[in-house]
């Protein structure tokens, strides 16, 4: 949640970084969590 809103890395780079095998499996966990996407969630910052 650090690295979205005040970083330029892409998504799929945060994913890997944070120890996901894709983006997507990350989308997935990071809403389940948060209520919204990884994207969404960056925009609203």
């Amino acid at each position: 949640m650090k690295l979205l809103p005040d970083s330029e890395i892409s998504i799929t780079d945060i994913a890997y970084q944070t120890g996901f095998s894709s983006s997507q499996s990350f989308s997935k966990v990071f809403k389940k969590y948060t209520g919204v996407t990884p994207s969404r969630y960056r925009k609203g910052k």
